[in-house]
């Protein structure tokens, strides 16, 4: 009960607007979030997942955190280094990519690459999540030197951006901040075009946008878990006031997440006890779909042409799923 009359004054109180009229979550149905609700209010089921990956990767990564599909490829992110370390300096963080089944280098260590995080393309161009900075790397022109967008001070552990159009979105999860920054032009960015989005989630982590709908991971800052760490969707994000719904009630140290438009499915990774875990937006169901810790710190998946790709930094692999058809 308490999760249903939070939900309803957050609901309320973030439409705000006069006149506004409420709408649910893209894709979910008055039944599939009441449903939603009720299973979060019983806490859920002890489920064992059932999916079965196609393969695992592990040759040449080395905590690796962040993925994004480019095209023909997987993209890959890792820290790098001899210690897992996420605010590593020194140039150890490289990319790698998956191409036909094979992984090959992209971009090397020793460059401008620290502990990079999440990606995003816009056009021909790499957003890559840095210690307070976003890296812009030309990917027709990998050898020239990366654009590198500053964000303000005392923002530290920038975890994830996404792209609505040509505004980028910028989490940054030890300042409890969301920026953004419309991309007029990828070639020449600007760092005094940076402002603040959103400051009401909690050690915001990994995001997916689809149409006018946010979806941003909460994770614990200092290790300080409580009912703040949830899984939050932004819609009418152009509104000056979007509203807020909260997806998860039961606390956790979330991830990365993907929507599938397609299905009507939310994928979202939670490494508190490594679990890959789905929500279906039309029946509300949400379960564990792969055995809990046999990943030990899923980050940043990726959806594509049928997959989910998902890397455990802890553990330095690429898990690769075949999505079962509903």
């Amino acid at each position: 009960m308490k999760k249903i009359i939070a939900l309803l004054l957050l609901a309320g109180l973030v439409a705000g607007c006069k006149g506004k009229k409420n709408r649910l979550p893209d894709g979910m149905t008055e039944k599939g979030l009441a449903e939603h609700i009720d299973k979060e209010e019983k806490g859920y089921a002890k489920t064992e997942g059932t999916w079965i990956p196609d393969t695992v990767y592990s040759a040449g990564l080395t905590y690796c955190y962040g993925t994004v599909w480019a095209g023909d490829r997987l993209l890959i992110s890792n820290y790098g280094g001899e210690k897992l370390d996420p605010l590593s300096v020194g140039g150890k963080g490289y990319i790698m990519q998956l191409k036909d089944g094979v992984l090959s280098e992209y971009i090397p260590a020793g460059g401008d690459l620290n502990s990079p995080k999440g990606m995003a393309i816009y056009g021909d161009y790499l957003f890559v999540a840095d210690i307070s900075s976003v890296l812009v790397y030309n990917m027709k022109n990998l050898k020239a030197k990366p654009q590198v967008l500053m964000l303000p001070p005392n923002n530290v552990f920038v975890s994830d951006v996404a792209f609505r159009d040509n505004f980028l979105y910028i989490s940054v999860r030890d300042a409890a901040s969301v920026y953004m920054t419309e991309v007029k032009d990828p070639a020449n960015m600007k760092q005094s075009e940076i402002d603040l989005y959103l400051s009401t989630v909690s050690g915001p982590n990994g995001m997916t946008i689809y149409k006018d709908t946010m979806y941003v991971m909460s994770y614990p800052v200092n290790d300080s878990i409580g009912e703040q760490n949830s899984i939050y969707m932004v819609l009418n994000m152009l509104d000056v006031n979007p509203m807020l719904y909260k997806l998860e009630s039961l606390p956790g140290y979330y991830c990365g997440i993907q929507y599938d438009p397609v299905s009507r499915m939310v994928y979202y990774t939670d490494d508190l006890n490594g679990q890959l875990r789905s929500i279906d937006m039309a029946t509300g169901d949400n379960k564990v779909i792969f055995p809990e810790h046999i990943l030990l710190a899923p980050q940043m998946l990726t959806l594509a042409n049928g997959k989910l790709y998902v890397p455990d930094v802890d553990e330095s692999k690429l898990y690769v799923f075949t999505i079962p058809k509903k």
